[in-house]
């Protein structure tokens, strides 16, 4: 399995990428990684999270939507905005359906284009 990675270098917009062989272990290990992102940065943070190719049980699909509740309550004030990059139809509306499901407080929209997505978390920065 492969863990999902973290890129910071365009802060205040991350770059999340998961591989499609995502397992429930890297997912929780993946969250932890970002409460510790969100614990040590200040700021407006924005991401935007590469999706292409992800497959999720319905074990993970219940696991990211608790950990997303969790994030949001942590630090949902200061998450700006994440955009979702998948190259289907289908992952476009399972992303949609968990953010529907765990309701975090920050605005979410996907995208078939990573360009897209960044160009929205711009936008929404005033950059």
């Amino acid at each position: 399995m492969a863990k999902p990675s973290i890129d910071e270098s365009g802060w205040p917009i991350v770059l999340i990428v998961l591989p499609p062989n995502v397992s429930a272990e890297d997912f929780e290990e993946h969250f932890v990684d970002l409460r510790e992102l969100g614990e040590r940065t200040s700021g407006a943070i924005f991401a935007v999270v590469e999706t292409s190719g992800l497959h999720l049980s319905a074990v993970i699909r219940t696991r990211v939507g608790n950990a997303l509740r969790d994030l949001a309550e942590r630090f949902g004030s200061r998450i700006s905005g994440v955009a979702y990059v998948a190259d289907s139809v289908a992952t476009r509306g399972v992303v949609t359906a968990i953010h529907w499901i765990a309701g975090p407080s920050f605005p979410t929209a996907t995208f078939a284009r990573r360009a897209d997505a960044i160009q929205w978390c711009q936008e929404r920065s005033g950059r």
